[in-house]
């Protein structure tokens, strides 16, 4: 098998183009909280998702945010 062939039989690359993506906010929140035995919570209107956590641990050093 080619590394042409691998890469074709990944799921991210074997979709129809057109479909709609299962990537949303609230599918990749949901997906945190059950993972994390989390309660459902509503996706806000503004949503950030970031993976990393950068952004939040400068924003709660400088008190711009507060855990919740």
């Amino acid at each position: 098998m080619t590394k042409h062939d691998s890469e074709n039989c990944l799921p991210l690359f074997n979709h129809p183009v057109d479909a709609e993506s299962v990537f949303t906010p609230h599918a990749l929140i949901e997906a945190v909280g059950a993972e994390r035995g989390m309660s459902t919570v509503a996706v806000p209107e503004v949503c950030i998702l970031e993976f990393d956590g950068d952004l939040t641990d400068r924003n709660r050093r400088k008190r711009v945010l507060k855990a919740v």
